[in-house]
């Protein structure tokens, strides 16, 4: 959650704002002075979050910066054909799974374009990478011999109590 207000708040600064890139860890120096009587661990770890931030925001640049490139893109041919005003699905889950992209942010950036996202279909191309991974998983662990993972659910754990199958005693462990 922190590192998305943090990548939210680089995107702000940068991009409305026009501050340069690196400008967020420079901003520990002003937070730790107005902050630090009152929590002294900023004090403490002034330097250690200053080093998180730098390589934080280093690293989220990068990806920023072809993802903005990407749906700029995107909306401009979208607007150009005239058609619709939604980003799929589709294109949104290729934004995250292929460039780290952060759905909230593909929503934040097409809402201020006036477009919309398809979250359904998102939703929807999340579940199908989901399911090829486990199937990718199964199929390493039967290549291995290890046979597929047992999975009980709350169904399965229920008949096994209901059926005098006693709980495992885990308390040595």
């Amino acid at each position: 959650m922190l590192r998305r207000v943090l990548r939210r708040a680089v995107r702000y600064g940068q991009q409305i704002l026009g501050a340069e890139p690196g400008f967020f860890s420079k901003l520990v120096p002003v937070v730790v002075q107005s902050f630090g009587d009152y929590f002294p661990e900023l004090k403490e770890q002034e330097a250690r979050i200053i080093s998180v931030l730098e390589e934080e925001e280093a690293a989220f640049n990068s990806m920023l910066l072809r993802g903005i490139k990407y749906l700029n893109e995107l909306t401009d041919d979208m607007n150009k054909q005239g058609g619709s005003k939604e980003v799929t699905g589709s294109e949104a889950f290729f934004l995250y799974d292929s460039m780290g992209f952060p759905v909230d942010l593909t929503e934040l950036m097409a809402q201020e374009k006036g477009f919309s996202v398809d979250m359904p279909g998102f939703e929807a191309a999340m579940a199908n990478q989901r399911a090829r991974s486990r199937e990718a998983t199964n199929a390493k662990r039967a290549a291995q011999g290890l046979g597929a993972k047992l999975v009980l659910t709350a169904e399965q754990t229920a008949w096994l109590a209901d059926n005098g199958v006693p709980t495992t005693d885990e308390s040595s462990k």
